[in-house]
């Protein structure tokens, strides 16, 4: 049997996950958006209807979870174990791109919310995933990259990541 391929798709606020997501899925992948680390195990356990069919699994994670960095090395270990292929996709941009992105929407920024002003929130958010990023098979700079191109990373990176499936 072979094990479906787990992408997690992380990385700063701002950088362009859900462009990945939406790529990821155009690509044949089952997407979920926001997965708590926490559930990724009982998820996997679900008979989901048309999953058969997906080429792979692809989550947005990140640190709009509060318990995600206790928790994700742990939980993505054992399923490493049990034999599916994880790889970690980390975007990023730099700060006046994430500036310039933030004052064109109207989101705010997860961090933003206790009492920072978004530059600190940017550089706290920074310090937080410096880890996670150290630990991700790619790191993608969206700084200068369009939709279109991202999309196109993000596009080989699936192509990469279902051809290294091993059958189990």
């Amino acid at each position: 049997m072979t094990l479906p391929t787990l992408l997690i798709i992380t990385g700063r606020s701002g950088s362009g996950k859900s462009t990945a997501i939406a790529a990821l899925e155009d690509a044949g992948f089952y997407c979920v958006d926001n997965m708590p680390v926490a559930m990724l195990p009982k998820f996997l356990e679900l008979p989901l209807e048309g999953a058969s069919d997906a080429t792979g699994f692809a989550f947005v994670m990140d640190l709009r979870e509060k318990g995600f960095f206790s928790s994700y090395k742990t939980i993505l270990g054992t399923l490493g174990d049990k034999g599916y292929p994880i790889e970690i996709v980390f975007l990023e941009a730099d700060r006046d791109t994430l500036l310039r992105r933030y004052s064109q929407s109207r989101r705010q920024h997860p961090l933003a919310r206790k009492g920072r002003t978004l530059s600190q929130a940017i550089e706290a958010e920074k310090e937080k995933l410096e880890d996670l990023r150290g630990e991700a098979e790619y790191v993608i700079d969206t700084s200068q990259a369009s939709v279109h191109d991202l999309k196109s990373m993000i596009q080989d990176i699936a192509e990469k990541s279902v051809e290294l499936a091993p059958c189990v």
